[in-house]
């Protein structure tokens, strides 16, 4: 944890592309006056937009679905994964492999949560966790699922407080996830252009 947070601090505060520079002091917001500052953040990936593109075209419908009946349809699930695998195979072959680590790590943590959670996460979100993390990252999945459960949770305690529902309700959770990656996606566009890690 604290080599992570010292890379960070470390390519943070760098204002060029020189490891001895130390002109942060000058510039404190090198990326609000330099282009060419980058922000390393290990594990972080660049935005490819082709599986983002991907990801959305499936997760949309997904989300409107899930929000109108509680259900992630598998016919709509299952390809958006294996195009989305299909073509890592055919353009970037040496990826798939964390892709399958990230989307492996997701479905387990949110199985674990749907083992537990007496109904109140569907087994369709939990499949839908791994097309997420195989498409954006493991790092990115955690922001995602960060951004997503916040969201729940707040929602959930309006609709209590205006007494639509209780807290054991059950709410679907998919448009809280599309609108996890949309913000994360916009995170990386607009504020912290990470550069690509090969």
């Amino acid at each position: 944890m604290l080599h992570f947070l010292h890379t960070w601090f470390y390519y943070l505060f760098r204002s060029d592309g020189n490891p001895k520079s130390s002109s942060w002091l000058k510039n404190p917001f090198p990326l609000l006056k330099n282009k060419k500052s980058v922000i390393m953040l290990p594990g972080i990936q660049s935005i490819d937009w082709i599986d983002i593109i991907i990801l959305m075209s499936f997760l949309i419908p997904m989300g409107i679905i899930d929000f109108r009946s509680r259900k992630i349809p598998d016919i709509i699930l299952f390809p958006g994964i294996a195009i989305l695998f299909i073509r890592a195979s055919i353009f970037k072959i040496e990826a798939v492999p964390l892709m399958l680590m990230a989307g492996s790590i997701a479905f387990a943590f949110l199985w674990l949560f749907y083992r537990f959670s007496q109904g109140k996460l569907g087994f369709g979100d939990v499949k839908l966790s791994f097309f997420i993390g195989a498409s954006t990252g493991i790092i990115e999945w955690w922001i995602v699922l960060f951004i997503a459960s916040l969201l729940a949770m707040g929602i959930t305690l309006a609709l209590v407080i205006a007494k639509k529902q209780g807290f054991k309700d059950a709410i679907p959770f998919a448009p809280f996830l599309f609108a996890g990656v949309a913000a994360v996606v916009a995170l990386k566009c607009v504020i912290l252009p990470f550069p690509t890690i090969q």
